[in-house]
């Protein structure tokens, strides 16, 4: 449960917590969080353990911010 949490944040760090970045925040860490791309099922599968998890779910989170800071530099956000 921590690990979801520390990659929403880590999603959502410096960005404007209004409506619309926190839902889209929440659906890009969630889909990369259960379909795992590339790097972040390399690093499922080598690291075992806690570390893994939480890795991964760091992983999903700095993704997803850059997603999302792509996201809203094109909508002018």
């Amino acid at each position: 449960m921590i690990d979801e949490v520390l990659g929403f944040l880590v999603t959502m760090t410096a960005l404007p917590p209004k409506p619309f970045s926190l839902l889209i925040g929440v659906i890009l860490f969630r889909l990369l969080d259960i379909l795992k791309p590339l790097p972040i099922s390399l690093v499922e599968r080598r690291m075992k353990g806690g570390v893994g998890v939480i890795i991964d779910d760091l992983i999903a989170g700095l993704i997803g911010h850059g997603i999302l800071r792509l996201i809203m530099l094109f909508r002018g956000v």
